[in-house]
């Protein structure tokens, strides 16, 4: 729809046609009623008619490419009219909303009142689903030239700022969706942007879905450029969550919506994560390649404008614990290097052991749990430091596989089966 009524008219630029369309209609029916009145012979008309669907055969491929484009998304299109009139109407003070709200106005015609024009166009066009009155309409009154001449005029008029008028529209209603988060959430703090050196430090930073009685909120800072968190921790203590609490900070804030948390200020960000990596059987992809793809997509975007905010949730989980050492350590060291800032979460306590030179540059937490009476409990308190321990055996066995605590000694056999069935 949008790429007919920006593109430029066909039938309005061909003079000779378009007198025709006038001409011919009055001339064919004025000459059948006088050789009909008169007696005239039949031939009398003949001429002009055939002239006529020589412009029906001439104007039929561009009127169905028009009324295909225009009738499949007409039901679509015209639903936004209500919403361009309440726009047209509302009385706004805020610079912002009414910046926009010119560009609803800057065509000659309202853009409510250009969609009304249309709908009354594409329904003259409608004619074209009747298949006993279109035929005789068209051959005589060269019906769908006419209609391609009336959709043409409202393509040149207002065709041309209607993509604009979906923008307008578009930034207004994100806007309007903002403002009721303000609204539901009044906590949420609005951020403040600054210019500068890469920089995102929350106070008080919460998961914007978790209900508010459940939600723990946490301290972040990233105060300069080649600064990370390693976050560590047992399986369900928070890890994810914090990162993905970042993300959803950092694209709120600088789509200019408020944020759940105390404070929060941060420059101009370039976000990229690798938090939810899935193979693909119908594309041959592993999940490790995947993984090792998405790690390629974060590092290229350091060569942007901005710089990188990176949240890597389970580097590198699966390949063996070597290499993945290795490689992850690579990998935070050139973010770092680039004056990328982020935040990588991990099981392996080895990541822990960086070079002394990267490991001034990161800052180590931990998450951890507790166990009362046989049930495992999380606070989601960020702590400083690495974590001491896991927590996957203990799960194993809470949820009742009899799996040991520890590992046995490489002279001694620690894992019972049971005997084999034997056959009768």
């Amino acid at each position: 729809m949008l790429s007919w009524a920006e593109g430029e008219p066909w039938l309005s630029q061909r003079r000779g046609l378009v007198v025709s369309l006038y001409v011919l209609p009055v001339l064919t029916l004025g000459l059948l009623a006088f050789a009909r009145s008169l007696g005239l012979p039949t031939a009398t008309w003949v001429a002009p008619f055939m002239a006529e669907l020589v412009v029906v055969s001439m104007a039929r491929k561009e009127a169905e490419r028009v009324f295909a484009a225009v009738s499949s998304t007409q039901g679509a299109f015209l639903r936004y009219g209500p919403m361009f009139e309440l726009l047209e109407q509302l009385s706004l003070s805020s610079a912002l909303l009414a910046d926009l709200r010119k560009g609803l106005v800057a065509s000659e015609v309202a853009p409510s009142a250009a969609m009304r024009r249309f709908e009354r166009i594409v329904g003259w066009f409608d004619l074209r689903h009747s298949g006993l009155i279109h035929p005789l309409a068209n051959a005589f009154l060269l019906w769908d030239a006419h209609c391609l001449l009336r959709l043409e005029a409202w393509q040149r008029g207002a065709g041309r700022h209607a993509r604009g008028w979906f923008r307008a529209l578009g930034e207004v209603e994100a806007l309007s969706a903002f403002a009721g988060l303000a609204f539901d959430e009044p906590s949420f703090a609005w951020p403040e942007i600054v210019e500068g050196p890469a920089c995102f430090e929350a106070r008080e930073l919460g998961h914007p879905l978790l209900p508010a009685v459940n939600r723990v909120r946490n301290d972040v800072v990233l105060a300069e450029p080649g600064r990370a968190l390693l976050v560590t921790g047992s399986n369900m203590s928070g890890k994810s969550t914090l990162l993905r609490a970042m993300g959803a900070a950092a694209v709120l804030a600088l789509a200019g919506a408020p944020v759940c948390a105390g404070r929060l200020r941060l420059s101009p960000l370039v976000i990229r994560t690798s938090l939810k990596i899935s193979d693909s059987l119908a594309r041959g992809v592993s999940h490790f390649y995947a993984e090792v793809s998405r790690l390629k997509g974060v590092l290229d975007a350091t060569a942007e404008r901005e710089p990188v905010l990176f949240l890597l949730d389970e580097i590198l989980h699966g390949t063996n614990s070597e290499e993945r050492q290795i490689g992850a350590r690579w990998i935070l060291a050139e973010l770092l290097q680039r004056g990328a800032i982020g935040a990588v979460s991990t099981h392996d306590i080895g990541l822990c052991r960086l070079p002394g030179e990267l490991m001034a540059r990161v800052e180590q937490f931990h998450f951890r749990e507790s166990v009362e009476n046989g049930k495992m409990t999380f606070d989601y308190r960020l702590r400083p430091g690495p974590v001491r321990g896991g927590n996957a055996l203990r799960l194993m066995r809470l949820v009742g596989l009899p799996v040991p605590l520890e590992g046995p000694a490489d002279d001694q056999v620690a894992y019972s089966r049971p005997p084999r069935p034997t056959s009768s």
